[in-house]
């Protein structure tokens, strides 16, 4: 993935799976490499959330601060942040 500040998402490599809860295209979504997803807030949310990264090592799980960091940028921008039960309806295993 490639983040621009121009409003743009470039998923460069692999695949992207996007859930959209109403509308015509509710569901869930596949955004390929190469294409481009337009959403400014989605870059800004993503840009608080990021830290550093070394890929010679595995990523710690996040602390207390970190966790309330994603509760806060997900309130800000509007972002629901689903429960289990609600993930599982829709295919997705929060279990681990």
């Amino acid at each position: 993935m490639s983040f621009h500040p121009a409003k743009r998402l470039d998923v460069l490599n692999g695949s992207l799976g996007v859930f959209q809860a109403e509308g015509p295209s509710a569901g869930w979504q596949t955004v390929n490499a190469s294409e481009v997803v337009s959403k400014q807030e989605l870059y800004s949310f993503f840009r608080e959330l990021a830290r550093p990264f070394d890929p010679n090592r595995l990523p710690a799980p996040p602390t207390p601060e970190e966790m309330q960091q994603l509760f806060s940028a997900a309130g800000k921008y509007e972002y629901w942040l689903a429960p289990s039960d609600e993930n599982a309806a829709i295919g997705i295993d929060v279990s681990n």
